[in-house]
């Protein structure tokens, strides 16, 4: 299933899983994955997504899927959306760039969920209600990327997401 506006797409499949081509997106784009793990080649490494883990790619940021365990669940945001929404949270600065750097977040896992299973259960969406449905749902998860997400936007990590043993390490490193 795919749902496309102007400023984002959301897709979840269960097919095309394996190998794809190169890819060069002028958007951000985050991909989550449920099951197992995924694995992508860029012209530096490898990158491996754990079960439940999320990885955003910044725009222009070359890419290929070499494997996809299950069932794929991705996001792609316009950088103007993302833009937007940072000046109205009054993130300064334009352009964030994400950490190449797979994560977990229970805020950002909770979104996935809601909306996986509403895309799930509301198969024949009329075209009005996909309208609103990827309008505020891609308001929503750009929210919680620039509050949540590892990158330029995040003076520091919020640490009310990680266990007190990390924490002191946080600590100790700052």
């Amino acid at each position: 299933m795919i749902l496309q506006d102007k400023k984002g797409l959301l897709l979840y499949r269960t097919d095309r899983l394996g190998e794809r081509d190169w890819r060069y997106d002028s958007c951000y784009k985050l991909i989550f994955t449920p099951y197992g793990k995924s694995l992508y080649q860029t012209s530096r490494s490898d990158i491996q997504i754990e079960e439940d883990q999320f990885f955003i790619f910044n725009p222009k940021f070359e890419h290929k899927q070499i494997q996809v365990t299950k069932e794929k669940f991705l996001v792609e945001i316009e950088p103007n959306l993302l833009n937007e929404v940072a000046g109205q949270l009054g993130v300064p600065g334009t352009d964030m760039e994400f950490a190449s750097t797979a994560f977990k977040n229970p805020l950002l896992l909770q979104w996935v969920s809601f909306t996986k299973n509403f895309l799930t259960m509301n198969e024949n969406m009329t075209t009005g209600m996909q309208k609103l449905f990827i309008e505020s749902s891609l308001i929503q998860l750009t929210t919680l990327m620039l509050q949540y997400a590892p990158g330029s936007q995040l003076e520091e990590l919020p640490h009310s997401l990680y266990s007190p043993n990390i924490n002191r390490v946080l600590d100790a490193l700052k």
